[in-house]
């Protein structure tokens, strides 16, 4: 390992714009850094692209670090402030998702209920009807839902075991929901019901 005289050499030649002092630090404290980073990011994939994110946030900021902190654990607050902010939004975004489905079919079924006055037996009909229509899904869009609201997978998820973008994922259940919407439409239509 480098001693300290060059880690401080380097941090001065990266302030002043050189790529390769900047790289020489990268190299020096990635491990760490991206150790610290997979301790609270559980994907392989996001793990590494935030650790990059570390890096790309200490080089535009390296002009505000003091020295009165070892330049490692500098790293690893801006790495804690990268992983907070990662961890906030992946939350926000998987709550949006996970309510997609369960509000789009319990907004349909509001709606139902105000026009029949919910008894019983619509509530039933309406649950059997989301139960056929689920099981005439094709496997893979059934595997999708399964896997999205049951497993509680998130499209970057599934998206990585299929090499897909997580964008394919999502328009692949918003079709599926919608699919289930119609297909349950249909299965309550006033003339389905005799």
């Amino acid at each position: 390992m480098e001693n300290r005289d060059d880690e401080l050499k380097w941090i001065e030649e990266a302030r002043a714009g050189s790529l390769d002092a900047f790289s020489r630090l990268v190299l020096l404290h990635q491990g760490r850094v991206r150790g610290y980073v997979g301790r609270h990011v559980r994907q392989v994939d996001a793990a590494d692209d935030l650790a990059q994110e570390v890096f790309l946030d200490a080089f535009k900021n390296l002009r505000n670090y003091r020295g009165e902190v070892a330049l490692s654990q500098w790293l690893y607050g801006v790495a804690r402030n990268c992983v907070l902010e990662h961890l906030r939004s992946e939350g926000r975004r998987r709550i949006r998702e996970a309510r997609s489905l369960g509000t789009h079919l319990l907004q349909g079924r509001l709606n139902r209920a105000e026009e029949d006055r919910g008894s019983a037996e619509d509530k039933e009909r309406e649950t059997s009807a989301l139960q056929q229509c689920m099981k005439s899904l094709p496997p893979d869009s059934a595997r999708l839902l399964e896997e999205f609201y049951f497993d509680q997978s998130s499209a970057v998820e599934m998206a990585q075991r299929r090499q897909w973008k997580d964008s394919r994922i999502r328009k692949a259940l918003l079709r599926i929901r919608q699919a289930l919407r119609e297909c349950m439409d249909r299965r309550l239509a006033p003339e389905a019901r005799g």
